[in-house]
């Protein structure tokens, strides 16, 4: 008999919570690589926020960001269907810069990766 204390017990908790959210992605882009990922959650948590922000945040090439951001876009960088989680924006205060927003389907799948963040009766059904 296997015997798990409460903390290997939250542990396996925890860490089945993240399995969830990361197979939302999977189900979303099942080649998602976690740089994408990671620019959609900023994305999310900062709307307004712009590519030279976005760079400086996660320390990556301007191109790194461009090629991300296209890729949450409605066309991606080859002219074929993108993921439509972004749009991008003028900066109404200087028109050289673009500001970027979650669309309705760009909330939409923060819902979803929220309710596998919280969806506590998959775990004790597994």
């Amino acid at each position: 008999m296997h015997y798990q204390d409460k903390s290997t017990s939250r542990l396996t908790s925890e860490l089945f919570r993240i399995f969830r959210f990361v197979e939302v992605l999977r189900d979303m882009k099942p080649d998602m690589e976690l740089q994408l990922a990671s620019l959609f959650m900023l994305i999310a948590m900062r709307q307004g926020i712009g590519q030279h922000e976005l760079r400086r945040l996660m320390d990556i090439s301007q191109g790194g960001v461009s090629r991300n951001v296209t890729a949450l876009t409605a066309i991606d960088r080859h002219g074929k269907p993108g993921l439509n989680f972004v749009v991008q924006r003028r900066n109404p205060m200087d028109a050289r810069y673009t500001q970027l927003f979650l669309t309705d389907e760009g909330h939409a799948f923060v819902g979803k990766l929220l309710a596998a963040l919280r969806d506590k009766a998959a775990l004790a059904s597994s």
